[in-house]
């Protein structure tokens, strides 16, 4: 039996994941844009609030390009962490909803500084129920233009409607290079109109041998033209 490729569930997983692991292994269709912007609570030394903005454009059959940025709002007021522009290039695509991808991206990040990266990346349809589901997988490498150390990226998503209306999703990835760091995330998602969806998403970020990293709860809205 044919599955669908799930384009629905690849932007809705571009816009639940943080900016260092954008989008998944689909591709837009041609002259489609997506948008989301979202605010999240988390534990980095003193608590902050982060608001995190995605968009992505369907440029060609096969091609997607697309950014965002990241901002945390504190104490001593609000900053730019980091923005990012991308180019994702389909490959492949099978006959059963598997799809393969090619995604470079340059960014600027406060912690890195300026960064490339080239990803691939791995997504697969499936009948699950009425609502239908994913699972992808990516690898990359992400570079320091100004030097410095590199660092591997690994990481998979699993995603599902289980009833009309809702979306749910689990990430993992691990980043290595001069130490390990793991996140995670569990998201749900509630459409709101045919075009527009809120987002719900509980994670952990850059936890680590060397100690905790932060925890974070962020709410979202997502709109499709």
């Amino acid at each position: 039996m044919r599955v669908p490729t799930p384009l629905p569930l690849a932007a809705a997983l571009a816009a639940a994941l943080p900016l260092s692991a954008q989008a998944g292994a689909w591709t837009a269709e041609p002259g489609a844009t997506f948008f989301s912007q979202s605010r999240s609570f988390d534990t980095w030394g003193e608590p902050r609030a982060r608001l995190d903005s995605y968009l992505e454009h369907g440029w060609r059959e096969g091609v997607t390009v697309g950014g965002g940025m990241s901002r945390r709002e504190g104490v001593g007021g609000a900053e730019l962490t980091r923005a990012a522009a991308f180019v994702r290039q389909r490959v492949w695509q099978g006959a059963s909803g598997e799809v393969a991808s090619v995604e470079f991206e340059a960014a600027g990040d406060a912690g890195s500084g300026l960064e490339s990266a080239m990803r691939l990346r791995l997504g697969r349809g499936f009948a699950l129920g009425s609502g239908g589901g994913f699972a992808e997988a990516e690898l990359g490498y992400v570079s320091a233009l100004g030097g410095g150390d590199g660092r591997a990226q690994m990481g998979a998503t699993l995603g599902a409607r289980p009833a009309a209306g809702w979306l749910a999703m689990a990430r993992g990835a691990i980043e290595t290079g001069d130490s390990r760091r793991l996140n995670a995330e569990a998201s749900l998602v509630r459409e709101i109109s045919p075009r527009a969806s809120l987002s719900f998403t509980m994670g952990a970020e850059d936890w680590s041998a060397g100690g905790p990293g932060g925890a974070h709860l962020r709410i979202g809205i997502w709109r499709r033209f």
